[in-house]
């Protein structure tokens, strides 16, 4: 009888421990289901509205950005190779409605620095700027917070946009009075769409500026920056950008050693279009849309000794390069050269 009783309760043991092993399995089975498992398309990939962004780690390490689709999952992390993804987040240019972190000119890019409809590129404005800085002449506007700024510089194209609206009018500016000559060398130096203008002075700098619904970049807030102040990032516009909001010795970082820096590679290599240079560029959203701050050519500021001349930032390729809060020259507003040109400041609109 004892050995029946041993017999029929062993068999219920096993029989509890099967249940206990099928619940487990059903358990494990729901869970997969509901979250997902493996599959791409389910968990996490869920928890996204349509057209957020966010950073990631694509193919090779790179750095890529990420679009959230229509039906709440995570596009493919794009590096911007071809801009051609499905949204950009960080791209210097492109068009239409993709491209990556580091879209080039083409079908992608609409979060970079520049793009638009069509074939695209930083010399076109789009959808890639900030919607409460002024765009629609000049480069396209980056927000840095306190203001907007240009993300590139001033392009031929654009430059000479501005010389045949004025149909050979005369334009004034308040510092300057009236302007005859908007370049020194028309022929010479608005030949290469894509590439800076230069041989512009301050005062056809500013001109361009206000034509386009900006200022030379000066003091935080606007107006001219006393000479003195240049090397506050907080107080300057130019050195705020180029700082990362005063957070950077130089646009990358701390080290001076960039492939943008400009006496380290051939002046005919140097001199490129606008936004090409990988390097040169900020590090951090927002800044890693603005390009060029140090190296291409250098800029026009709004700074002021008080002799009234002014201030160069930025350092060209055929000179050394300094730290942000460091401008590279002083010159006189009728000054120009070739290796001088132009970027441009703004507040915000539409109350942003």
């Amino acid at each position: 009888m004892k050995r029946n009783l041993e017999g029929t309760s062993m068999k219920n043991i096993y029989r509890i421990a099967r249940r206990a092993a099928w619940s487990l399995i059903l358990l494990g089975a729901a869970f997969v289901a509901s979250c997902g498992g493996d599959d791409a398309s389910g968990g996490d990939n869920k928890d996204c509205k349509p057209n957020d962004t966010r950073s990631c780690v694509g193919p090779g390490a790179c750095a890529g950005g990420q679009v959230c689709g229509a039906d709440g999952t995570w596009g493919a992390c794009d590096c911007g190779a071809a801009g051609s993804g499905g949204g950009g987040t960080a791209g210097a240019s492109g068009s239409g409605g993709g491209g990556g972190a580091d879209a080039s000119a083409g079908s992608g890019g609409v979060g970079g620095a520049s793009g638009s409809g069509g074939d695209g590129g930083p010399t076109d404005s789009g959808p890639g700027g900030s919607p409460n800085c002024p765009q629609g002449k000049g480069p396209v506007m980056i927000d840095v917070g306190a203001f907007c700024i240009d993300s590139t510089e001033v392009t031929q194209k654009q430059y000479k946009e501005f010389h045949d609206s004025l149909a050979g009018t005369k334009p004034k500016v308040p510092e300057c009075g009236t302007i005859s000559a908007l370049v020194d060398d028309p022929l010479g130096c608005l030949t290469q769409p894509d590439e800076p203008v230069v041989c512009a002075n301050w005062c056809t700098a500013a001109a361009f500026c206000t034509w386009a619904g900006k200022r030379l970049c000066g003091k935080v807030g606007g107006g001219p920056l006393p000479d003195a102040n240049f090397g506050i990032p907080w107080e300057n516009e130019w050195a705020f950008a180029c700082t990362q909001g005063a957070k950077t010795k130089y646009p990358w970082g701390d080290q001076p050693a960039a492939n943008c820096v400009t006496d380290q590679c051939p002046l005919a290599t140097c001199s490129g279009k606008v936004a090409t240079m990988p390097n040169c560029r900020g590090a951090q959203a927002p800044f890693d849309q603005i390009y060029d701050l140090i190296g291409n050519v250098a800029e026009w500021t709004n700074t002021h000794s008080p002799d009234t001349w002014v201030r160069i930032a930025g350092g060209a390729r055929d000179g050394n390069i300094a730290e942000c809060v460091k401008p590279t020259d002083i010159e006189s507003k009728a000054h120009s050269a070739k290796n001088v040109g132009v970027r441009c400041c703004a507040d915000h609109v539409g109350g942003g």
